[in-house]
């Protein structure tokens, strides 16, 4: 019996990063742009929701530097 609520566990931990992972780490590339570096890009990762997002991320980021080549950014 325990050893089956390991093993469940350790499998909820697993789904839990599969899925938190890569929302995480879009994150810190949304505090980056948000501190004014528009070098950054975000990993698309997948193909879902979340790889959707991350890709249209980096769109918005390609615009910021077409739209203010060389200009600091500022946030309000």
């Amino acid at each position: 019996m325990a050893v089956v609520a390991l093993l469940a566990a350790l499998v909820a931990l697993v789904l839990a990063q599969l899925l938190a992972g890569p929302i995480t780490r879009l994150n810190a590339v949304a505090e980056k742009v948000a501190a004014g570096d528009l070098t950054v890009q975000a990993r698309v990762e997948r193909r879902d929701e979340t790889g959707r997002l991350a890709a249209t991320f980096n769109k918005m980021i390609t615009q910021l530097n077409v739209n203010r080549p060389g200009e600091p950014v500022t946030v309000a």
